[in-house]
């Protein structure tokens, strides 16, 4: 029984000192925090394990320590899985969308002729996450000037024109209608929701 409690003693004296000596090996920081807890969790655990073999809770004790270690493995693995699942989410929703904006883009420029137009669309949400199958709103950038013709009108005089405005800005209304008429066809949206700023 002496024996066992120099023993004991004395591995509690060398793993101190151990510690120490990591300890003042380290330089400052976060991992010299981490390993001060790790040994001061291992003399914790050699300073209570005789007396619990004495009180011959040593296996319960031991169960307990496994169960928590896989318990919390466990939720580890939840939450790495959890995260995963949430960055291959985000990723498909940015891959989605930046298709969808460049098919359109290229569908204005085909179909439309606008052939600077900058896209961007925005989905709605369910359940705090985004609903891909709802387009809520469609922001579109694009120089109509660039795509007029270098034309010279008659000289017309329309009355029913508001003061100031050209033949030339009403052509750009009536381009603008007829792509927003366009998209709200092919992506069934309100005409309200699509947003097409001139640059």
């Amino acid at each position: 029984m002496r024996s066992l409690v120099g023993e004991w003693i004395s591995n509690l004296a060398m793993l101190a000192i151990l510690a120490a000596l990591v300890d003042m090996i380290l330089p400052n920081g976060n991992f010299r925090k981490y390993t001060g807890f790790i040994f001061g969790l291992v003399i914790l655990v050699m300073f209570i394990n005789p007396l619990l073999q004495i009180t011959n809770q040593a296996e319960q004790f031991n169960n307990s320590v496994s169960r928590n270690i896989i318990a919390q493995r466990t939720e580890t693995a939840v939450f790495q899985s959890s995260q995963t699942e949430k960055g291959q989410r985000e990723r498909i929703e940015q891959v989605f969308r930046e298709s969808l904006e460049k098919n359109l883009a290229a569908d204005l420029k085909y179909k439309v002729g606008l052939d600077n137009a900058k896209v961007k669309i925005h989905f709605g949400e369910r359940n705090g996450e985004t609903d891909l199958s709802v387009i809520q709103r469609i922001d579109i950038s694009a120089d109509f000037k660039k795509n007029r013709s270098v034309n010279i009108d008659p000289v017309v005089i329309d009355t029913s024109r508001k003061l100031g405005e050209t033949i030339a800005d009403a052509e750009e209304e009536e381009k603008i209608s007829e792509v927003k008429e366009y998209i709200s066809g092919m992506y069934d949206i309100h005409v309200s929701n699509i947003y097409i700023n001139r640059k």
